[in-house]
């Protein structure tokens, strides 16, 4: 007979909301957090400088909400300052305008309770938009929901919401801070350093209602509409790429295990971290990570791309990728996926480009583009040619 689940502890966690000017939505987050119950130990609301209501609707909860005021800095300077205060053995990094799900929290502690290696656990997370009918939710099932190798999962697309998350505070020093750099994006690059650096539970259970809305985003000084976020995140979205490739190895990168050799792992490694800066279009440290990937491969008297080196440059060249785009350096691509002297190889590579590009064409064909055909067939004519 199985032994029953011990309950979670009274009072060990803190759930930290960043906020600006959003008073209107915040009560509903603050209330949602606040009934998941005895494991809560109190709230943190760190306003970035609002001048509307925050302050008033945030000591308007009483003692179990803490109201900190700093002049407006960004939400990772505010979620740092919000984490100075924390003194529970768990921390919940929550959004201003989301709504947690009952009960959620508590399966979240005992997970962590349970599992003394974990650092981090999360669950599932929904959208919803309020609309006149009433609200309407929207399941989000491409979000990861597994216990496995969310490091590379989250390389090429952030499926990781930081909402759905509970941290174990006495990890949090080996993520380091939000970076103050990041007006944007700063959830991605806290998640990427998490996710390499600790061991992630997951629960099934929904965590998190995420809020679909069209009101205002970022910093005073970065203001923006929610029309205008995907090229907002393309731009930071960058710089973390930037940061990522600066801050961790090139091993840890590797999709192929350490025993294979240095150079094995060296090539795996530099070939993922390509995929990962191209797919943001970071062309030219991507391309240099390719060099380098090239020049491992042909060290080695065999090569051959594992499955899961194959899987993850697909991802490259799929929908949301910088390298479907019209202006996407595939000339250089190809010419450099040609230079690895093993044919198996070289054939593994160029498929997913020889696929975008059929694409391509097939596209250009049905709207008439002939000049874009051309220059599809002429391409993927040059990827044909490196199978000889």
């Amino acid at each position: 007979m199985q032994p029953e689940p011990r309950p979670a502890p009274i009072g060990c966690v803190t759930a930290i909301i960043p906020t600006y000017n959003r008073a209107a939505l915040l009560a509903e987050a603050i209330e949602s957090i606040l009934a998941q119950g005895v494991t809560m130990e109190r709230v943190i609301v760190c306003d970035d400088g609002s001048s509307d209501d925050t302050g008033e609707t945030a000591r308007s909860f009483g003692p179990h909400v803490s109201y900190l005021y700093q002049a407006n800095s960004g939400k990772s300077a505010a979620v740092n300052n919000a984490l100075a205060h924390c003194n529970t053995p768990y921390v919940w990094l929550c959004d201003d305008d989301d709504i947690a799900c009952p009960g959620a929290l508590e399966r979240l502690v005992v997970a962590l309770e349970t599992t003394a290696d974990a650092g981090m656990a999360y669950g599932n997370a929904a959208s919803f938009r309020d609309t006149p009918q009433g609200r309407l939710l929207e399941p989000m099932p491409w979000l990861s929901r597994t216990s496995g190798d969310l490091f590379h999962r989250n390389l090429l697309t952030n499926r990781f919401l930081l909402q759905a998350c509970l941290f174990r505070r006495s990890r949090l020093a080996e993520i380091g801070p939000f970076d103050p750099a990041l007006l944007r994006s700063q959830d991605w690059d806290f998640a990427l350093r998490a996710l390499e650096r600790l061991r992630a539970l997951h629960v099934d259970v929904e965590v998190f209602h995420v809020r679909e809305h069209e009101g205002l985003r970022g910093p005073e000084k970065d203001r923006f509409e929610a029309s205008e976020r995907r090229d907002k995140w393309d731009a930071y979205n960058q710089l973390v790429v930037a940061n990522s490739l600066t801050e961790i190895e090139v091993k840890r990168f590797a999709l192929v295990p350490i025993a294979a050799g240095p150079n094995r792992v060296a090539a795996s490694g530099h070939l993922v971290r390509f995929a990962f800066a191209c797919r943001k279009g970071v062309w030219d440290a991507g391309f240099l990570e390719l060099d380098a990937f090239v020049e491992h491969a042909n060290d080695l008297p065999d090569f051959a791309l594992d499955p899961a080196e194959r899987e993850f440059l697909g991802g490259l060249f799929a929908a949301g990728s910088a390298m479907t785009r019209a202006d996407a350096p595939l000339a250089d691509t190809i010419a450099r996926f040609a230079a690895v002297r093993h044919g198996s190889a070289r054939s593994a590579l160029l498929k997913p480009v020889r696929r975008l590009l059929a694409g391509q064409a097939l596209r250009h064909i049905r709207h008439r583009r002939w000049a874009g055909t051309l220059g599809a067939l002429r391409l993927f004519k040059r990827t044909l040619a490196q199978l000889a």
